[in-house]
């Protein structure tokens, strides 16, 4: 009777393992022409952590408790990816074939950006729409937070904006 109960709990646990991984993560709109998939345990954000206007935030993406406003502190247990686009007309980089984070530093302090542990990150993309990435972990962010990070940004999606001229 008891090793029948311990094939009864393998089996449901594995159907839940088989369930969680059929469901890929799913493309989703940031607003703007922009999209991405969020890696799993991510959310989108909706709320200014910024008070810039150029460069304008475009979205957040958030994994651990994070409760978003502009001069915000990292919390220890969580990663942050904020993305701005500007309207200079600043050379910036092309957009790389995949993202490599660069080494962790101090962020913030402009336009009460987050502050805390992270790295910053431009490019242009073949529109010719031009982005800051700046991207935050926790001192105990999550396993895996910076690949996610990799991830999210090479599933980034740009498209023109409506009227505007490519201008490189």
């Amino acid at each position: 009777m008891r090793r029948l109960m311990w094939i009864g709990i393998a089996a449901i646990a594995l159907m839940g393992t088989s369930a969680d991984a059929g469901s890929a993560p799913r493309r989703v709109s940031a607003g703007s022409g922009l999209s991405l998939v969020l890696p799993h345990g991510w959310r989108l954000g909706y709320e200014r952590v910024s008070t810039c206007i150029d460069p304008l935030q475009r979205f957040v993406a958030t994994i651990g408790n994070v409760r978003l406003r502009s001069g915000m502190s990292i919390p220890p247990r969580s990663a942050l990816v904020l993305v701005q686009e500007t309207f200079s007309q600043s050379r910036f980089p092309a957009r790389p074939r995949s993202f490599v984070l660069p080494r962790l530093g101090k962020v913030g302090g402009c336009c009460e950006m987050p502050e805390g542990r992270g790295g910053e990150l431009l490019f242009r993309d073949h529109h010719g729409r031009r982005f800051y990435v700046f991207f935050y972990l926790g001192s105990r962010a999550p396993a895996g937070a910076r690949g996610d990070i990799v991830a999210l940004l090479n599933s980034l999606r740009v498209e023109p904006i409506p009227g505007a001229g490519a201008g490189a």
